[in-house]
């Protein structure tokens, strides 16, 4: 699935932004997105270094075991259902696949930011390590490559950039695997940062790598891809084994924002906790909109939608107001409560949809799926009073 931005949001994204405060920081937009979930090959994925349909696949996640923990916990939402299977051989070692949509990093003007991201499972200890890269690749004619590359590589992180006209990289930067967040076996998301005109820092679970920031204003109009090359530790004649990959994706801002969480990465219930009712922890929230929806409909209940971003200071101050009242438990209680991180690729994508623009909003829907009505929460602006007229369930509450 390609998600486009519509024409018209950068603008009304650009001149949202230029009304908040400059401490408020923009949401992330989809500027492409290929999640697979289609169960088909994406017409829009382009395939290269030998890559074909017998080594590059779409695979359902449930052809691994449910007992697999690639369809445990959060992967069974961030994940969905398929995803793309990337199978290198001695005759093939070097595979990739890039989307076919550009951004120009021109659009981000002085200090705009676009995330480059894909999200890789590695297997368990022990296992063998492949050799995965995320690409922001320029096109160009023939068959080399002028790209940015940020990947795993036996122990080691790396950063690299080729013009596609040098054989050997421009840049080549390195840091200890192990000092990342990395999970095995698990998903792993690899993201390279593009901010302004020549700024550019690459993560892995958010966690920035040590060569960050790195300066460089060469290409200019990159497409998303991913490399998955046989990693030089397999014994010959030992077949690598195959890696998956999921959410190949570009999001942008117009202004300079704090880096999504990693999905995958999650801060324990200690870490997490304010005591709030807007704190999972506190009450129960829904994050699968499938399920909350299914809970609403069930028991005739309207649905409270939280749009969120973590440790965001606009959020700290609902939930400050919050623990004020030791009702309000008591008045969320009356709706089937659904929390949306609106930098997510799924919660981007909801926020998109229901136009969301600023950090947090409240929305209610009806057991009908009809929008009753909606709260931004701004500090030091909004009250609990304010809060609690809306959390009223009394004025048009059917559906």
């Amino acid at each position: 699935m390609i998600v486009k931005t519509p024409w018209f949001l950068p603008l009304l994204c650009a001149l949202t932004v230029g009304l908040l405060p400059a401490r408020l920081p923009a949401l992330y937009q989809i500027h492409s997105w290929e999640n697979f979930e289609q169960g088909l090959f994406p017409a829009a994925l382009n395939l290269g270094h030998n890559a074909n349909n017998s080594n590059v696949l779409i695979r359902s996640f449930d052809s691994f075991g449910q007992a697999n923990p690639i369809t445990a916990r959060q992967a069974a939402l961030e994940c969905g259902k398929f995803g793309l299977l990337m199978a290198p051989s001695s005759g093939t070692p070097h595979l990739s696949a890039t989307l076919d949509t550009t951004m120009d990093r021109s659009r981000l003007g002085e200090r705009g930011q676009a995330l480059y991201q894909a999200d890789f499972y590695l297997p368990a200890e022990g296992e063998p390590t492949p050799f995965v890269a995320l690409l922001a690749r320029q096109p160009m004619e023939g068959s080399n490559y002028a790209m940015y590359r940020f990947g795993i590589q036996n122990e080691r992180v790396f950063f690299s950039y080729a013009d596609g006209v040098e054989p050997n990289p421009q840049i080549f930067l390195q840091q200890p695997v192990a000092q990342f967040p990395i999970q095995r076996p698990g998903w792993n998301r690899l993201q390279i940062i593009f901010q302004g005109p020549d700024t550019i820092y690459c993560a892995i679970n958010r966690q920035m790598s040590n060569f960050s920031p790195i300066r460089d204003a060469g290409l200019t109009k990159l497409a998303a891809g991913v490399m998955v090359t046989v990693p030089s530790d397999i014994e010959p004649g030992d077949a690598p084994p195959p890696v998956l990959v999921d959410n190949l994706s570009v999001q942008w801002t117009p202004t300079e924002s704090p880096l999504p969480d990693s999905p995958w990465i999650r801060p324990t219930v200690q870490e997490a906790s304010t005591g709030s009712p807007f704190d999972p922890a506190t009450i129960f929230w829904y994050e699968d909109p499938n399920s909350a929806w299914q809970a609403s409909r069930r028991d005739r209940r309207p649905m409270l939608i939280l749009f969120y971003m973590p440790r965001l200071e606009p959020v700290k101050y609902l939930e400050h107001l919050a623990l004020q009242d030791p009702a309000a438990a008591a008045q969320l209680q009356n709706y089937v409560l659904l929390r949306i991180d609106a930098n997510q690729l799924h919660g981007s994508r909801l926020s998109q949809k229901f136009e969301i623009y600023r950090i947090p909003t409240m929305l209610i829907l009806g057991s009908d799926g009809k929008e009753q009505r909606r709260l931004t929460v701004i500090p030091n602006a909004t009250s609990w009073a304010d809060v609690q007229k809306f959390l009223d369930p009394t004025p048009n509450v059917g559906g």
